[in-house]
């Protein structure tokens, strides 16, 4: 590519993870702590991986510090923070996609997290146990919250007896 392009698009970031869709730009052979999955928006998009050919695909996924490169394409991207588990949650570790980085099969799950008004919200929706939090976690929460408004110190001794646990045991909870 010789003429220069902007990224031009939606970025969203939330709590582990960001989605960028839009137009890939300007970019070199680079690697990142994200894993990453990223899926054509129109048939598919171009990217280059060091040893190969610039290749033409629907859907890749690169797991964290994989050199590559998107070379043209309209996209949707989502990064992961690798330590939470929403990128094993569509890139499954026993399916036999162990490698670095991958072609990806175009999913009924991946098409409606790409297709989505709001592509962050719904792999959020998608990939985050519906199960409602314990309520003791709210008031555990409200301490802290306030604590660090009055800057105030608290220690788990206190939130373990908020939560009405062992400061052990609260500290294996809370995590």
């Amino acid at each position: 590519m010789s003429e220069k392009t902007n990224w031009m698009g939606d970025l969203l970031i939330a709590d582990g993870i960001g989605v960028f869709r839009g137009n890939v730009g300007d970019n070199t052979m680079h690697r990142h702590w994200a894993a990453q999955i990223t899926i054509a928006l129109e048939d598919t998009f171009y990217v280059e991986i060091p040893g190969l050919d610039c290749l033409s695909v629907q859907a890749a996924y690169f797991r964290p510090n994989v050199e590559h490169r998107l070379v043209t394409g309209k996209v949707c991207s989502f990064y992961f923070d690798p330590a939470s588990r929403l990128f094993d949650h569509l890139v499954d570790p026993s399916s036999g996609l162990n490698d670095s980085w991958g072609a990806l099969e175009l999913t009924s799950c991946l098409k409606t997290l790409v297709n989505a008004k709001n592509p962050l919200e719904a792999i959020l929706t998608v990939l985050r146990p519906s199960q409602t939090m314990d309520s003791r976690i709210y008031s555990v929460l409200s301490r802290i919250n306030s604590a660090l408004n009055e800057e105030d110190y608290t220690n788990r001794f206190s939130l373990a007896e908020i939560a009405g646990m062992s400061p052990s045991r609260f500290s294996h909870w809370f995590v």
